[in-house]
């Protein structure tokens, strides 16, 4: 058997899926997703997933993970495995974002994966299966259907503005600053003909303030357990500018359009320079600084 462990935001959440839908393909045997992380996680939204897609997946149960994963072992559990031969994966990587091909050798053996995955070169070979699986329900609220009718009648583009905990944060606050954002949308605006702004952003105020965008549309109607919303809707635009967030990289990834445009930063993280194998070739990577 084979447990891929999920937790963090809906972003984070989706990058462990697909890795999970990769491993359904490569390996002929029993691979579940254990969520059982979300009975004490507090933030974000809680698990998502199923709310927002209703996949139908097969989840662990709680002694399936502890047969497999020693962390919530007995001492009786880990004996028993040791003889099997069973083992445990715990991918706590070094470097951010590079893909390590860690599935070799693993055939007809027991393991829990720990991970973020966060590189699209885990699920290329299921890329097709995704787009096809992840369908997000009709839109049904009116200032959404309102929105996306726009969407459709327009060149729309749309930006991810993250603060809230990015503010002050010691790795992720500090990179998609207004300089960002200024390179990007001057970028857009070479190439693309009268591009209509959709700002979607967890401080909208700032982003009226500091975007110095006119006739713009700042989204800000979309919480709590409505904002895979804003996901929906950057998925529907015709080009994208993200911020170095898994939110927004899921919204530039589910566009499907094929001449779409997604400007990313060059920088993901403070510390971590090497992004080639989470941002994809054809996404256009532009400087946070002058």
């Amino acid at each position: 058997m084979k447990i891929v462990n999920v937790v963090g935001g809906l972003g984070n959440q989706l990058f462990q899926y697909a890795f999970y839908i990769a491993l359904k393909q490569q390996f002929n045997e029993e691979v579940k997703l254990d969520i059982s992380q979300f009975n004490d996680y507090k933030l974000h939204n809680g698990y998502e997933l199923e709310l927002v897609f209703q996949l139908g997946e097969t989840y662990s149960t709680k002694k399936e993970v502890e047969a497999i994963y020693s962390k919530n072992s007995t001492l009786p559990q880990k004996i028993l495995r040791y003889f099997q031969r069973k083992i445990k994966v715990e991918e706590r990587r070094k470097h951010e974002f590079q893909y390590k091909n860690v599935l070799v050798g693993l055939e007809n053996k027991n393991v829990y994966f720990r991970g973020y995955w966060q590189s699209y070169k885990y699920f290329e070979a299921v890329e097709e299966t995704l787009r096809n699986t992840l369908k997000f329900p009709p839109v049904s609220e009116t200032n959404n259907l309102e929105l996306l009718n726009k969407i459709k009648n327009h060149n729309t583009v749309s930006i991810h503005v993250r603060r809230g905990d990015y503010v002050g944060h010691s790795t992720l606050g500090g990179i998609c600053t207004t300089t960002y954002y200024k390179n990007a949308i001057n970028l857009i605006n070479q190439k693309v003909d009268k591009p209509l702004f959709i700002v979607f952003s967890n401080d909208i105020v700032w982003c009226e303030e500091y975007l110095s965008l006119q006739d713009a549309i700042f989204v800000d109607w979309n919480t709590e357990e409505k904002s895979y919303r804003d996901l929906q809707l950057m998925s529907s635009c015709n080009h994208n500018i993200i911020a170095n967030s898994s939110f927004s990289w899921w919204g530039a990834w589910l566009n499907n359009k094929p001449n779409r445009i997604v400007i990313a930063p060059d920088k993901w993280i403070q510390g971590v320079e090497y992004i080639n194998d989470l941002i994809p070739s054809t996404w256009n990577i532009v400087s946070i600084s002058n």
